[in-house]
């Protein structure tokens, strides 16, 4: 019943018997855990009850690859896992010391790099003022706990920096642009900050503004130098980040004007992309990378990439669903609707990411950073605070 459950986590839209089953599995494993039977008369393992619990809670879409592999070497029995037939036996093949001691040494040494990284983080704030902004240090430990914990390889370290300190720098912008919306002069000199010579005396007058811009221009220059050396060399590259950063900014303004967006949203701060930020993400992560012909081409072409498309209406349905949840009562008709739309549309965005199998290893790779940005979204709204505090402890600080 576990393995169907496991099974039914990925569905594609319109197989029913699937959602059926995920359904039904789901109650029949709750209803265990619930009366303390969830065991298996089959096989002695060292801890299947927590491996039931924390499939149910995270689902497929809300599990990050490096929790889930923490979480799965704390539950790993090895060599004491013992399977029933006829006689007990054991499957060395499966269930092994060896290969628990290789990958706890493994997992071991990459949280040693991050925690260097996340130190680096911390100076890399502290030195650019957003303490000013109210960033604090539990949001550059989450910001940089859901990077690592979808981009963990060592050898990714420009990507899961980018990451970091882009959402904790667009995050701040983005708060900084709803707070001064009346003053439309100042939004514009900050907007063309990047390729324009704008007037002096404008960063006089508004400190933060001169903050913020400064912190902008040089983390570009620091991805910059970071990023995977690409055929156009740094100014290339550096181009790129610019360019995209004020496309951004542009956009935010226009959408911070409309009605939607007009009421603050206070949920997981620094961890709850919309459609736009997503992109901007996605074109900061594959740009150090060195992916960027594959991101271009998509992002060129993104009123007719589908998956583009469906990524940016699933972040605006999870932060709209931010914004309801500070009333659930008087919106859970609401509530309801669009988690609807959103189990459809991470549906439909799993059939684009895993059936495509004619694509090129470089454009799935690219294709994952999306689904990466678009699934630490989902799991940041699913999972409460005190567990996203536990999971940042085991995988950031706590060795195996």
């Amino acid at each position: 019943m576990y393995n169907l459950n496991r099974a039914s986590q990925i569905s594609f839209p319109g197989e029913d018997i699937l959602q059926r089953a995920r359904i039904f599995s789901y109650d029949f494993l709750r209803q265990r855990e619930a009366r303390g039977m969830l065991h298996d008369k089959w096989i002695i393992v060292k801890d299947l009850a927590a491996e039931v619990q924390y499939t149910l809670d995270f689902p497929w879409y809300a599990s990050l690859p490096r929790v889930e592999a923490r979480i799965y070497l704390d539950q790993y029995g090895g060599n004491d896992d013992v399977w029933i037939g006829k006689t007990f036996y054991r499957m060395p093949l499966v269930n092994n010391n060896v290969y628990h001691e290789l990958a706890r040494n493994d997992f071991n040494r990459c949280q040693v790099v991050h925690q260097l990284e996340c130190h680096g983080l911390h100076m890399w704030s502290l030195e650019n003022g957003l303490e000013i902004f109210g960033v604090t240090p539990e949001d550059i430990l989450r910001a940089y706990f859901l990077a690592a914990a979808c981009t963990f390889e060592p050898y990714r370290a420009a990507e899961r920096l980018a990451w970091a300190r882009a959402i904790l720098l667009a995050n701040t912008i983005s708060e900084h642009f709803h707070n001064n919306l009346h003053d439309k002069k100042r939004l514009e000199c900050f907007v063309h900050c990047l390729f324009e010579e704008t007037d002096v005396l404008w960063k006089e007058r508004n400190l933060k503004d001169a903050i913020i811009t400064k912190a902008l221009s040089q983390l570009i220059d620091l991805m910059a130098r970071e990023a995977q050396p690409v055929h156009g060399g740094q100014n290339y590259t550096h181009n790129l980040l610019r360019l995209a950063w004020t496309q951004w900014m542009m956009q935010k303004i226009d959408k911070e004007k409309e009605k939607y967006s007009k009421s603050n949203v206070k949920g997981p701060r620094h961890m709850v992309h919309d459609g736009q930020t997503c992109l901007l993400l996605f074109q900061i992560i594959e740009i150090c990378a060195g992916r960027i012909g594959e991101s271009s081409s998509m992002i060129n072409n993104k009123d007719n990439d589908h998956f583009i498309q469906l990524c940016c209406s699933v972040c605006d349905y999870i932060n709209h669903k931010v914004l309801l949840s500070q009333d659930t009562e008087s919106n859970e008709a609401a509530l309801k609707c669009i988690d609807k739309e959103i189990d459809w549309a991470m549906q439909e965005l799993a059939q684009c990411l895993l059936l495509r199998s004619d694509e090129c290893m470089r454009n799935r790779m690219t294709k994952q950073t999306l689904w990466n940005i678009v699934r630490s979204s989902y799991y940041a709204t699913h999972c409460p605070s005190y567990m996203m505090d536990r999971h940042v402890s085991k995988v950031i600080f706590e060795p195996v």
